[in-house]
C-alpha cells in the first residue's frame, strides 16, 4: 500500500506537504504512510480515493477499477464530448442560420435587418442560440464532473 500511495501522490503532482494540507494531517503522517511505518485511517483512505479518483480497493489491495466503472467513465466522457461538440458546431453554424432566416424574412415580409446577426436575439433564432450555449455549458460541466 505504501508504494501505491507514493505513486498516486506523485502522479497527481502533490508534494507530501500539499497532500497533508488537503487531508488535514501532518506531513510526517503522509511520510509514514508512504514508508509503510503506519497506515492511514479509513477517513483518509476514502479522501485519497476521491482525490486520486481510484477505488478504496485499489489503495488498500491494489485492485484496479472494474470494467463496469471504466465503461461508465467512458460513457460520461462521450456524452460530455457530444454535448460540447454539438454546441460548438451549432455555434459555428449560427451565422449561416441567421443569414438563411434573414432571407426568409425578406421573402415573406419584404424587409429585413441589414445585419443578419441581429436575428440571433429574436425568436426562433434565440432558441438556437440558447441551445448552442447550453450544449457547450453542459458539455464542459459533464467533462469537469468526471
Amino acid at each position: 500500500m505504501a508504494e501505491r500511495l507514493q505513486r498516486l501522490r506523485k502522479e497527481h503532482h502533490f508534494s507530501q506537504e500539499q497532500l497533508a494540507e488537503r487531508l488535514q494531517v501532518s506531513r510526517q503522517a503522509v511520510s509514514k504512510w508512504e514508508n509503510g511505518q503506519t497506515a492511514p485511517d479509513l477517513d483518509n483512505i476514502i479522501a485519497m480515493s476521491n482525490l486520486y479518483e481510484v477505488t478504496t480497493d485499489y489503495i488498500l489491495i491494489g485492485r484496479e477499477r472494474s470494467s463496469k466503472e471504466n465503461g461508465e467513465k467512458d460513457r460520461k466522457r462521450k456524452s460530455g464530448m457530444l454535448c460540447l461538440g454539438g454546441g460548438i458546431i451549432l455555434t459555428l453554424l449560427l451565422p449561416l442560420f441567421a443569414k438563411l432566416y434573414q432571407g426568409w424574412m425578406f421573402a415573406t415580409e419584404g424587409s429585413s435587418y441589414t445585419n443578419s446577426l441581429y436575428y440571433l436575439t429574436e425568436f426562433p433564432m434565440l432558441g438556437v442560440t440558447v441551445l448552442a450555449a447550453a450544449g457547450i455549458v453542459i458539455g464542459i460541466w459533464i467533462l469537469k464532473k468526471e
